[in-house]
């Protein structure tokens, strides 16, 4: 939400190739996303519940970009 003391979530990056959202306790995955390639830089915009933008750089140079959980290259 938007809100000042609105819940994060945790978005990681893994070396098995995947984008994962952790929820607010970092315990739970509430979404895997597999990838082509290594994450090494992630950006996120956006609410979970409505929508958002996941960009990843990868190791080899690709740009991708995850809509709401849909990955394009």
């Amino acid at each position: 939400m938007e809100e000042e003391k609105a819940i994060n979530m945790l978005v990681v990056g893994t070396e098995q190739r995947a984008v994962l959202i952790l929820d607010h306790s970092g315990m739970t995955v509430k979404k895997h996303i597999p990838l082509k390639s290594i994450a090494t830089f992630i950006q996120c915009r956006g609410l979970f519940d409505v929508e958002y933008n996941i960009y990843v750089a990868c190791r080899d140079g690709k740009i991708i970009v995850i809509r709401n959980g849909e990955v394009t290259d």
